[in-house]
């Protein structure tokens, strides 16, 4: 039975009743319905938002081995994602920002290990500045404290090394 279904039938039924507390009890279920209602009328906001939670639900699949969990925080998080990655691509199209997210969920194995642990669209979207930011920055890793040290020593064997005469760093 449709919505629409349902609220005609409620009427007809509401007709019959004249107690004060089962009329009240009606008219909050129709008001409810008629909210549904309405949002089953609504167009999403995106024309393509089904796209973007099939490439989402991928991901999951793909990272978890689960569908993805959506409802209304995830659903608004996926919107405001779409709205920054669509006015921040290149065409400002929601082409473009099916690309970005889609290079995203292609590259995620690249993220610091903490990013690539955030993978619910509330916390992608929270997260949105740094991993555009690392992936910007790929390449350019940040050196670690053990890296510096490894470093410093290949410096003082190079230098060792000119100082012997030859790279042995010996005499003879």
């Amino acid at each position: 039975m449709t919505l629409k279904q349902q609220i005609a039938a409620l009427r007809k039924l509401r007709k019959g009743y004249t107690d004060e507390a089962d009329l009240e009890v009606f008219d909050c279920v129709m008001r409810s319905l008629y909210r549904l209602n309405a949002k089953q009328q609504q167009p999403h906001k995106h024309q393509r938002y089904k796209e973007f939670v099939q490439l989402y639900d991928d991901f999951c699949l793909h990272q978890i081995n689960a569908h993805a969990r959506m409802d209304g925080k995830e659903g608004k998080a996926l919107n405001k994602l779409i709205d920054y990655l669509k006015e921040n691509s290149k065409t400002k199209t929601e082409q473009g920002a099916i690309d970005a997210l889609r290079y995203i969920f292609t590259n995620w194995r690249l993220l610091p290990p903490f990013l690539q642990r955030q993978i619910t669209l509330t916390q992608i979207n929270k997260n949105l500045p740094e991993i555009l930011n690392a992936f910007r920055n790929y390449g350019q890793r940040q050196q670690t404290p053990a890296d510096n040290a490894l470093e410093k020593l290949r410096s003082r064997a190079r230098l060792r090394g000119h100082e012997g005469g030859h790279a042995g760093g010996g005499t003879g």
